[in-house]
């Protein structure tokens, strides 16, 4: 089992601001110049306090299967949060008016996703070196999985607990990745 905390978690400017703008109107909110934007992503970011905590299992593991996207060759069930203050501040810019509030739930939810692509990131060498892919991210969301993910990740070691079915701190994820082995070919090498 890996545990990180408080790493870096930067969301791209330009990436950001483009699904900003679908979702609100930037220039309301007087962050339409990307140097504002810029700040405000700072600002946010600032605030974050990211970790994750991770194991991969083989297929022995009978409690932890039901989990995996797929069959595969082993599989990597994982918890990531943004840290107990980013709760507090997303109800803070929300009661400063449904834009503000629309526009921080956007950058915490791409937060969280950037939390589990950090998790690939540190376990694509692993696949790679079993000649595996990953199937797609499993997100968790029935009330009775979270809670076996939480107690076997011991999610309390970054903070994370269930509570009324639902993972706390708010902006906190369960997700389970399968390694699926890759095809051979007939003259035995591995596809590409």
């Amino acid at each position: 089992m890996r545990k990180i905390r408080g790493f870096r978690l930067r969301l791209p400017v330009k990436e950001t601001r483009r699904r900003a703008r679908k979702a609100v109107d930037l220039d309301a909110l007087g962050l339409a110049d990307e140097a504002r934007f810029a700040r405000y992503l700072d600002d946010f970011s600032g605030a974050l306090s990211p970790a994750v905590i991770f194991d991969s299992f083989g297929p022995e593991s009978m409690d932890t299967e039901a989990f995996a996207p797929v069959p595969g060759l082993a599989h990597t069930l994982g918890l990531a949060t943004l840290g107990p203050g980013i709760g507090p501040r997303a109800a803070e810019e929300r009661g400063r008016g449904e834009a503000r509030g629309k526009l921080y739930d956007l950058c915490a939810g791409l937060a969280l996703e950037a939390s589990v692509q950090f998790v690939i990131g540190l376990i694509t060498d692993e696949v790679e070196a079993e000649r595996c892919d990953l199937s797609p991210i499993q997100y968790l969301t029935d009330g009775e999985a979270l809670g076996l993910a939480t107690e076997k990740l011991a999610g309390s070691k970054i903070g994370i607990k269930l509570e009324a079915n639902r993972l706390v701190p708010e902006y906190s994820a369960a997700f389970c990745l399968s390694w699926i082995s890759r095809r051979r070919s007939r003259s035995g090498k591995t596809k590409t």
